[in-house]
Parts: C-alpha cells; structure tokens; sequence
C-alpha cells in the first residue's frame, strides 16, 4: 500500500490491469486513501477502526488534535507525537479493517 502498488482499482488501472480507476461505490477513484478513509463500501470496517483508536485513547494522549490519515495508518510515524505503542494499536486497528473489508489488497 505505501508503494501504490496493489489490486485497487486506480493502481491497476495505472498499470493497465483495470479499464477504469474509479470505484465501485462511484464516489472517486479506488486509490489506497480513498479506500482506507472514504469509500462507503467500508463504512462499518471503519467506523470499528475508528471506535478502536478512540477506545483505546491513541488520539486523546496527544497535543492536539489527532488527525487520521493514509500517513499516520501506513506510515511510521515520523516525528515523536505517537509513542511505539500507539503506533502498534494503529496498526493493529488497521490490519483488522483490512480483515473485515474481505478484499485481496
């Protein structure tokens, strides 16, 4: 995911394995952030992933807000902000959505 390298859409599409870029849900393109963050087809996958970041209080231990993105998902953290364990629980909140989206990625 962090190279662009995988089976959604818009990577296939970029590599010519796909006829289109876009979406199923048709809301943009099936890039690795718009599945991570905004497609509806992974809406419930989310909002667990979500819930277990907040239950777990990885955002609230931090100065100010704790934005959620591709980066902070896929990414090390690249500044001290989010201790090694926090970065773990990420993960691991991750790796679950991924479990529950039921897609080759």
């Amino acid at each position: 995911m962090l190279l662009h390298d995988t089976m959604l859409k818009d990577d296939s599409y970029r590599t010519g394995s796909s006829d289109t870029p876009v979406c199923e849900c048709g809301k943009g393109n099936q890039t690795v952030e718009h599945f991570l963050l905004y497609c509806d087809k992974y809406h419930t996958a989310r909002c667990d992933m979500m819930d277990y970041m907040k239950d777990t209080s990885v955002c609230s231990r931090h100065k100010g807000s704790c934005s959620i993105s591709e980066c902070l998902l896929l990414a090390p953290p690249c500044d001290n902000n989010i201790s090694k364990r926090d970065n773990n629980i990420i993960k691991e909140a991750l790796f679950e959505f991924l479990n529950k989206s039921d897609r080759t990625i």
